[in-house]
């Protein structure tokens, strides 16, 4: 779709906001939404930090707002919170002993594990837009690792402090701590895609090792599934499941690269074709939709990529 205007941002936030998607920088932004082919533009105010920043995480929380942390060698880390019904941004409080690391969204609250030897998880809460502690009991060894959803709970698969594979559950509406089964191989990073019960993990890895296995979660056995290794390094966040197949993409040097994998099949499907489309910076409004922002010769455009489980196992249609 072609933009009547550019957004002059710097990428500082990229994230899902309901349908649309909200692109945010120090020199203001727009939430930018399709609707029937159509591409409606809302302006949002200046993002409060007025610096550079060498990278950002974004939590969305849909129509309610989005949650952005912003890091800085120089100036450390900074948490913001964008409420999308007030359509304002304000600072959050950092807790004691939080680090941004992986989360998952578990009953309208972000869950943050953190490392094996933390005494305890945070959650954030978009209604009151603050964190909230939740202490590990010691009986439960700390897991540190990759975070993913199990029905109620808020999990995280990878080792433990002494190297173990590890996998630890939290209910963060009750409380209630559950050790899981560990995974056949510590997932300290990996790439994350539900549907249906069954959790992927692609790419699972930890260290300096640049790839890993595919493993699969089924929350009703509580049992691990190893699958084939994929091709390629995924971009986080940038993967897919369906009942039938799992796979990946991503947008580089002005290329489209995707693979998948059908269930059942141990050999993975690849594709590769030039794009003439400029990516300044992606944002995932749904499991299965992202919108990429960019140019082409110049002029701004926004791109939809939409994996269709209806189509080949290559999964990925394209609505320019």
């Amino acid at each position: 779709h072609e933009l009547k205007r550019p957004i002059a941002v710097d990428g500082t936030v990229a994230v899902g906001l309901g349908a649309g998607a909200l692109f945010a920088g120090p020199a203001g932004g727009q939430i930018v939404q399709v609707k029937k082919s159509r591409v409606k533009m809302t302006a949002v105010s200046s993002h409060p930090e007025q610096g550079h920043h060498a990278s950002s995480r974004s939590v969305s929380f849909g129509e309610k707002g989005a949650l952005t942390m912003l890091f800085d060698d120089r100036k450390g880390i900074r948490i913001v919170w964008y409420d999308a019904s007030k359509k304002e941004w304000s600072d959050v409080e950092r807790p004691v002993g939080f680090v941004p690391k992986s989360h998952v969204t578990v009953g309208g609250l972000a869950v943050f594990p953190q490392g094996a030897r933390a005494p305890a998880w945070f959650t954030f809460d978009p209604a009151s837009a603050k964190f909230s502690r939740l202490d590990r009991p010691k009986q439960h060894a700390g897991c540190a690792g990759t975070a993913f959803s199990v029905g109620k709970l808020a999990a995280v698969a990878g080792k433990t402090s002494d190297k173990k594979p590890c996998a630890l559950a939290l209910n963060p509406s009750t409380g209630e701590w559950e050790e899981l089964p560990p995974p056949p191989v510590a997932a300290c990073r990996a790439e994350v895609a539900t549907t249906k019960g069954k959790t992927f993990f692609l790419n699972a890895r930890c260290g300096k090792t640049p790839t890993g296995p595919t493993l699969a979660y089924a929350a009703n056995s509580k049992t691990w599934t190893s699958l084939p290794a994929a091709p390629s390094a995924s971009v986080p966040g940038q993967v897919y499941a369906s009942s039938k197949s799992i796979g990946g993409w991503q947008l580089q040097g002005g290329r489209l690269r995707s693979w998948s994998l059908a269930l059942g099949s141990e050999q993975w499907t690849q594709t590769d074709e030039a794009m003439p489309f400029e990516v300044r910076t992606v944002a995932k409004i749904s499991p299965t939709v992202w919108r990429a922002l960019g140019e082409v010769r110049g002029a701004p455009r926004l791109l939809t990529l939409a994996f269709d489980p209806k189509l080949t196992p290559k999964g990925l249609s394209q609505n320019r």
